[in-house]
C-alpha cells in the first residue's frame, strides 16, 4: 500500500533538490452603434469576499488517476554520473582558482603599481591576465621568477594556484573519456528499455516504424559504431521512454489510467496499492475508417444505388425553398502525425423546391430507407415530363450536396464498439457486397479484439493484419489512396486491480476551500465568458429583453456572420498593452458591463500579483498569496448566474517529508475528465465496473431543478477521442446528426427555443416538449474552435468553462535581453498554483555547434544551472506554435518517415535532467526549433517526493478530479 498523507496543519513545501483597443467590426457586417442601443448593464460588482457567502463545494466522489507506464527509477540509466561528478570537479577547481585568483590579482596590483622595471611589469601583467582567465602561463616557471622579488605570500599563493591550474587541465581532459563512457553506458540502458514488454507494447501503437527498426539501432549499440541514423533513433527513443516515465499523457501502456474513489475506508489524502505493471488494455478501431468507407460505398457507380436514403435531419420548407445544414466532411489523407481528424464542414443551404425535390421528399418521408436506385425508379415512374437521366443528374446533385444520409451507417459516438454498430448496419443492406465488406470488418474487429492482450511482437503481425484487411476494403471499393489511416488502434489500458483511495473527508477540509478559492478567480481567464456575454448582447439587440426565439439555426447563422467571426478573429491573436504592461481593454463593441467588469477583474489580478512580487526577497522563495489578493479580484467580477460551477482540476500530489498539492491546469467539469476513458476504466472485474452508473446518478444530482442536462456530442465521429458513454438522460441532435438515442430522449435544435430572462439577464435554451430549460452538456475533447458553428454557440448556453489560471503574464518586465529570468514558486494554502519557473532566450543558451568538444558543451550547461539557480530536473517548453490540437492528445508527435528523429511538439513540456547527456541532446534539438522563447519549470513533484509506489520502483502520477461550486456562483 502507498498513501500520501498532508496534514491541516502543514504549510511547508519541498524546496527545489538542487538547486490599443481593437477595431469594431466592418460597417457591412454590423453596425455597432446600433447594437449598442438599450443594452443591459450588468449586475454591480459584488463587495469583496462574498464569493462563498452561501456557496456549497462539492467533489465528484470519482476522480481519474493517471500514472507512468515505467517506474521513473528507469531514467537514472540515462543519466551520465561520471561526468556530473567530473563537472562538479571541475566547477569547483574554477572556483577555487577563481578564490586565490583575486588574492594573487590584489597582490599583483601592488606589485605592478610603480614597478621601475619595465621587463617585471610587462611579465607580471601578462602573469595578472593568465591568473584573471585560469589560464595556466606557458612558462610556469618564469611565472614563479617573476613575482620572486615580491614577497613569500605572492609567491606562495602564486605556486599553489599553479598547483591547482594544472590539477584542473588534467581534470578538464578527463571529461571527454567520462562523458563518452556514460554516453556508451546509456545506450546499452535505453536498448534494454526498448526490450521492456509493457514499453514496446505501446511503441509497436505509437510508433509503428520506430518499432520496426529498432533492430538497426540494437546492432549499432552491440556494434559500437554510432551513426547519424542511430543517433535520431536514439532520439525518438528518448523521447517516448522520458514520456512514459516522467509524463502522464494516455496513450496505450505508455500511461495508465485507473478509477479513483473518495472514500471513508483511508484517512490519507490519497493512497493507491496494486502491482502497475500488470495491465488491462482496452482497443477500439480508429472511427475514421468507418466514413470513409461510407464515403467510398457513396461514390461507387454500384453499390451507391443500394444504399438506403433519408432526408437529413433538421430541414424544411420556407418560401417554395427547403433549407437545411448540410454538412460536408473534409477528410485528411496526411500520414505526418498520430491524430487523424477529419473536419466537418456546415453552412446553412437553401434549395429551390420544384417538382424533382418535392417528389424526392414524398418518396424518402412515406418510405424512409428506400434505397438510391428504387427512390430514382420511384421517381421515373411519377414523372412523365422528367427523364431518367435528368432524375439521375438530380439524385446525384442531392447525394453531392448532402442532403440525403444513409443513418444506419453512421458512426454512433456511444457505443461499446462502433465498428460492429457499423457492420451490423451493413449487413442490413442485404447485398452480396455488403455482406463481404462486413466480413472483412468482422476479421478486423477481431484482430483489434486480439490486440489488448497480445504480446509486443504478435501486434506488429496484428497491425498488418489489420491493414492488409482495411485496405482490400478500400481496394474493392475504388477507393483513392491513403483513404486507409495511418493510426489504425487506439488503445487506453488501466492497471490491472489498481485502484486510487481519497479520504472525503481529508480532501473537504484539506482542499475544497483552496480549491474555492482559487476557482473564484478563474472568470478572468475564461475564454466563453466574453463569447457568452456577446451571445447574450446580440439577443437582446435582435429579439429585446425578456425576447424569445423561435429559430436557433438561423440565430447562429446571423451570429456569426454578423459579430461572432469577427470577434474570433480580432480575439484569436496576443493581446496589446499598454505603457505599464497592462493588458489593454478587450473588444467591447456592444458596451457590455459584464465585458468591462471581467477586464477589471485582470488588471486587478496584475496588480495584486505585482504587489506580492515586490515583496519576495529571493526569487528561489515561495510567493504566498493572501486573503485579500482573491478578495480584491473577486470583488470586480460581474455577479454569477446561480447555475452549479463544475471545475476539473489535474493536480500532482508531493510525498515526502513535506507534503502538499500541485495544480497543472484547470478545466471544466460534469464528468468531461471520464469520457474517454471510460470503456478502459469500466471493464468488469476492475475497480471501475459501476463507473458509468455512478457519473449518471452524479450529474442527476446536480441538475438544477427547472433545466435537463442534455449532451452535444461535437458532430465530428472521425476521433476516437470522442467516444463514450451516455451519461446525460437527453442528448441534443444537431441538423445532419445521427443518434441512437429513442425518439423521447432526442431534443431537436429545431424544437428548441432562445428566451432572455429579465431577471437573470441570462439566456437560456427552452424545450416546450419538456417545459424545461435544456444545458449542454460537452463530453468530448476537441477545442472549440474545431466545432461546428452551432454545437461552438450551443457550448455557450452550457456550464463549460475554459480558463487556464496564467499569474505571471502583465506581472513582471519581458525577457528583453536578458539571458533568463525566473519566477518563484507561487502558493495559497496548502495548493501550489505554479511552480517555479525561468524563460530564457534560446539563442543565448549553450548549442552544441558553438564549442569543439561534447564535454566542453556539457561543462558549460552545467556553469550555466549553477549560475542561474536551475534546478537539476526541470520540464522544458517551446513556446507554442499553431495548429488545430486535441485536449488530451497523444503529446508526442510521430517520428520522420525514415524512422530516424521526431521533434518534441511546441507547447509540449520536455522532461530534462540537466546532468544527463541525453536529456541536454533533446535539449538541444529544442533549441534549434527556431522559437523565441523557452521555458523551464522546476520538477515538482521531486523524485525524491513521488508517493505512488510498487515493487518496480515510484511512478509520476497526476489526479484529475472535479469540484462543483452550487448557490450563487461567483463565475
Amino acid at each position: 500500500m502507498t498513501e500520501l498523507d498532508i496534514r491541516p496543519e502543514t504549510q511547508a513545501f519541498p524546496s527545489r533538490t538542487d538547486q490599443p483597443q481593437a477595431d469594431q467590426p466592418r460597417t457591412d457586417q454590423l453596425r455597432a452603434d446600433q447594437l449598442r442601443a438599450d443594452q443591459p448593464r450588468a449586475t454591480p460588482p459584488r463587495a469583496a469576499g462574498t464569493e462563498s457567502a452561501d456557496q456549497a463545494c462539492t467533489f465528484n466522489p470519482h476522480f481519474v488517476s493517471r500514472s507512468g507506464g515505467l517506474p521513473y527509477d528507469v531514467v537514472a540509466g540515462l543519466s551520465s554520473p561520471r561526468a556530473a561528478d567530473w563537472a562538479r570537479e571541475v566547477l569547483a577547481g574554477e572556483a577555487r582558482l577563481a578564490g586565490a585568483g583575486e588574492r594573487i590579482g590584489l597582490l599583483l596590483e601592488s606589485a605592478i603599481g610603480g614597478n621601475a622595471d619595465q621587463a617585471n611589469r610587462q611579465a607580471l601583467l601578462r602573469l595578472r591576465r593568465d591568473v584573471h582567465n585560469q589560464r595556466l602561463p606557458r612558462d610556469p616557471e618564469a611565472a614563479l621568477s617573476a613575482v620572486a622579488g615580491h614577497g613569500t605570500e605572492l609567491r606562495d599563493t602564486l605556486t599553489r594556484w599553479l598547483a591547482d591550474c594544472r590539477e584542473l587541465q588534467d581534470t578538464v581532459s578527463d571529461g571527454e573519456e567520462a562523458l563518452a563512457e556514460d554516453v556508451a553506458a546509456a545506450r546499452r540502458h535505453l536498448l534494454d528499455l526498448a526490450e521492456n514488454e509493457v514499453f514496446r507494447q505501446g511503441l509497436t501503437l505509437a510508433s509503428p516504424l520506430l518499432d520496426a527498426r529498432l533492430g538497426d539501432y540494437a546492432q549499432s549499440v552491440e556494434s559500437g559504431r554510432e551513426t547519424k541514423k542511430s543517433r535520431k533513433q536514439a532520439r525518438s527513443l528518448l523521447h517516448y521512454v522520458y514520456r512514459t516515465a516522467c509524463k502522464t499523457s494516455p496513450f496505450s501502456t505508455l500511461t495508465t489510467v485507473a478509477p479513483g474513489r473518495l472514500s471513508e475506508e483511508t484517512d490519507a489524502l490519497v493512497a493507491g496499492s496494486g502491482d502497475l505493471s500488470r495491465v488491462v488494455g482496452s482497443t477500439r478501431l480508429n472511427v475514421a475508417v468507418v466514413p470513409r468507407i461510407v464515403e467510398a460505398l457513396r461514390l461507387h457507380p454500384e453499390h451507391s444505388l443500394d444504399l438506403p436514403l433519408e432526408l437529413v435531419t433538421g430541414w424544411e420548407i420556407r418560401s417554395e425553398r427547403l433549407r437545411y445544414l448540410r454538412r460536408r466532411r473534409v477528410t485528411n489523407r496526411s500520414d505526418a502525425g498520430a491524430i487523424t481528424l477529419d473536419s466537418m464542414q456546415e453552412n446553412v443551404f437553401y434549395l429551390a423546391a420544384g417538382q424533382l425535390l418535392a417528389q424526392l421528399i414524398e418518396v424518402l418521408t412515406s418510405a424512409p430507407g428506400t434505397t438510391l436506385g428504387q427512390v430514382a425508379e420511384a421517381m421515373h415512374d411519377r414523372l412523365e415530363t422528367a427523364s431518367r437521366e435528368d432524375i439521375d443528374r438530380f439524385l446525384d446533385s442531392v447525394v453531392r450536396l448532402d442532403l440525403v444520409t444513409t443513418p444506419q451507417l453512421q458512426v454512433d459516438l456511444h457505443s461499446d464498439d462502433p465498428t460492429r454498430a457499423f457492420t451490423a448496419g451493413l449487413r442490413a443492406i442485404g447485398q452480396p457486397w455488403a455482406e463481404q465488406i462486413a466480413g472483412r470488418l468482422d476479421r478486423v474487429s477481431d484482430l483489434v479484439d486480439q490486440f489488448a492482450s497480445a504480446s509486443a511482437s504478435d501486434r506488429r503481425e496484428l497491425l498488418r493484419a489489420t491493414r492488409g484487411e482495411l485496405e482490400e476494403v478500400m481496394t474493392s471499393l475504388d477507393a483513392p489512396e491513403g483513404s486507409v489511416p495511418q493510426t489504425l488502434i487506439y488503445e487506453d489500458t488501466a492497471p490491472d486491480g489498481h485502484e486510487v483511495l481519497a479520504s472525503r473527508t481529508r480532501w473537504e477540509q484539506d482542499l475544497a476551500p483552496a480549491l474555492h478559492r482559487v476557482a473564484s478567480i478563474l472568470p478572468v481567464f475564461d475564454a466563453l465568458a466574453p463569447q457568452r456575454y456577446l451571445l447574450t448582447g446580440f439577443f437582446t439587440v435582435r429579439f429585446g429583453r425578456g425576447g424569445v426565439c423561435y429559430d436557433l439555426v438561423k440565430l447562429v447563422q446571423d451570429f456569426h456572420l454578423d459579430i461572432f467571426d469577427e470577434f474570433l478573429k480580432t480575439t484569436s491573436g496576443p493581446g496589446l498593452t499598454d505603457d505599464d504592461g497592462l493588458p489593454a481593454a478587450p473588444p467591447n463593441w456592444l458596451d457590455l458591463a459584464e465585458v468591462d467588469a471581467l477586464h477589471q477583474g485582470r488588471l486587478a489580478l496584475i496588480r495584486g500579483m505585482r504587489r506580492a512580487f515586490a515583496t519576495v526577497d529571493d526569487v528561489h522563495d515561495e510567493l504566498v498569496l493572501p486573503e485579500t489578493f482573491f478578495d480584491d479580484i473577486v470583488a470586480e467580477l460581474p455577479a454569477g448566474t446561480g447555475d452549479p460551477d463544475p471545475r476539473s482540476f489535474f493536480a500532482q500530489f508531493i510525498g515526502g517529508d513535506r507534503p502538499g498539492v500541485v495544480l497543472n491546469k484547470s478545466y471544466t467539469g460534469l464528468s468531461l475528465m471520464f469520457s474517454r476513458f471510460l470503456h478502459a476504466l469500466a471493464q468488469d472485474g476492475q475497480p471501475g465496473a459501476g463507473l458509468v452508473e455512478d457519473l449518471r446518478a452524479h450529474l442527476l444530482e446536480h441538475q438544477p431543478d427547472d433545466a435537463v442536462f442534455a449532451e452535444i456530442t461535437g458532430g465530428v465521429d472521425t476521433t476516437n477521442l470522442n467516444l463514450h458513454p451516455s451519461v446525460t438522460a437527453y442528448e441534443i441532435v444537431c441538423p445532419g446528426e445521427v443518434t441512437s438515442r429513442s425518439e423521447a430522449d432526442r431534443i431537436y435544435v429545431s424544437d428548441l427555443e432562445v428566451r432572455h430572462d429579465p431577471q437573470t439577464e441570462q439566456l437560456v435554451l427552452f424545450c416546450p416538449r419538456l417545459g424545461k430549460r435544456v444545458i449542454p452538456v460537452y463530453l468530448g475533447f476537441l477545442l472549440p474552435f474545431a466545432l461546428s458553428d452551432i454545437q461552438r454557440v450551443l457550448l455557450l448556453f452550457s456550464l463549460n468553462k475554459m480558463a487556464q489560471l496564467d499569474l505571471w503574464s502583465g506581472t513582471d518586465a519581458p525577457l528583453g535581453e536578458q539571458v533568463i529570468s525566473s519566477h518563484p514558486r507561487v502558493r495559497y494554502g496548502d495548493v501550489v498554483l505554479v511552480r517555479e519557473t525561468w524563460k530564457a532566450n534560446p539563442d543565448k543558451l549553450p548549442h552544441r555547434r558553438d564549442f569543439d568538444s561534447a564535454s566542453r558543451w556539457y561543462l558549460e550547461w552545467q556553469r550555466f544551472r549553477a549560475t542561474h539557480g536551475l534546478p537539476r530536473h526541470v520540464f522544458a517548453t517551446l513556446s507554442a506554435g499553431g495548429g488545430e490540437e486535441l485536449e488530451d492528445q497523444p503529446d508526442q508527435t510521430r517520428p520522420e518517415t525514415d524512422g530516424a528523429g521526431m521533434s518534441a511538439s511546441r507547447g509540449k513540456p520536455q522532461y530534462i535532467d540537466f546532468t544527463s547527456e541525453p536529456c541536454l541532446q533533446l535539449l538541444d534539438d529544442m533549441l534549434r526549433q527556431q522559437t523565441a522563447r523557452i521555458v523551464f519549470n522546476e520538477m515538482l513533484p521531486g523524485p525524491e517526493a513521488l508517493w505512488l509506489t510498487d515493487d518496480h520502483g515510484s511512478y509520476v502520477s497526476e489526479q484529475t478530479f472535479e469540484l462543483i461550486i452550487t448557490e450563487g456562483s461567483p463565475s
